[in-house]
């Protein structure tokens, strides 16, 4: 049987998590990636936001990981 989520389905939905509820409405890439004890630029946590932004789940200011407009 063939999953439909990406492996890191997890990691995705906790990315989504902590940047909605961020008080500022971004997170710095580092520290969110410090949250999940990941490296910022590592292959993991460049491929949970990427899926995350594809799905319009998040968006990007510079070095920021922001939730999109509503």
């Amino acid at each position: 049987m063939v999953s439909r989520y990406p492996p890191d389905w997890r990691l995705i939905r906790e990315i989504v998590r902590v940047v909605s509820a961020d008080p500022c409405g971004g997170i710095h890439r580092a520290e969110l990636a410090e949250r999940f004890c990941l490296p910022a630029y590592g292959e993991c946590m460049r491929s949970a936001l990427g899926i995350a932004y594809r799905h319009k789940k998040i968006d990007f200011c510079r070095q920021y990981v922001v939730r999109p407009r509503a």
